[in-house]
């Protein structure tokens, strides 16, 4: 059984659907987002693009598929299918570009630094797939301030140097 630790950026979430009609939450893989925005986002429905069906229905017919799943909806793995997010661009939604929560109380280093390194691959692929590249990309945050006996500081020095040979 998993445990859910209640995010801070649910208020950001909260505050970004109230200013945008769409909002996408991205990030690397198995990092919680899904149940992050079941919880935070309890009762709207959700529809995941890892079901074959599904897909197939969205990369068919993306205007279709919105109007069988009209809003609110939460869209999972929404990046297997490129011309759903292309759709939705079209039909008017404001493209801000990404923001992405990784995590939170990292001291490793070298964990920041593949994540952001798979973050930024991520970012390039999605633009690349929907052909509409981000006016901003703000990788988040995460670093972690040594509370415990034992903890060691975050290298920044490192990440922010790893950051910059990525980009």
């Amino acid at each position: 059984m998993s445990i859910f630790y209640p995010r801070s950026t649910s208020a950001l979430l909260t505050q970004a659907l109230k200013d945008y009609p769409v909002v996408v939450v991205t990030g690397p893989r198995q990092a919680g987002k899904s149940t992050f925005l079941k919880t935070a986002l309890a009762g709207w429905p959700m529809v995941s693009l890892e079901d074959l069906d599904l897909r197939e229905f969205a990369q068919r017919d993306a205007r279709a598929f919105l109007k069988r799943y009209p809003p609110p909806l939460i869209i999972d793995e929404a990046q297997r299918v490129p011309d759903l997010v292309r759709t939705i661009i079209g039909a008017g939604a404001e493209w801000r570009g990404f923001h992405i929560y990784a995590g939170s109380q990292a001291l490793s280093a070298d964990a920041i630094i593949a994540m952001q390194a798979q973050t930024l691959a991520l970012v390039a692929e999605l633009t690349e797939a929907i052909g509409v590249p981000p006016p901003h990309v703000n990788l988040g945050g995460g670093f972690g301030i040594p509370y415990f006996p034992g903890d060691t500081p975050l290298d920044i020095a490192a990440v922010g140097a790893a950051l910059g040979d990525a980009l």
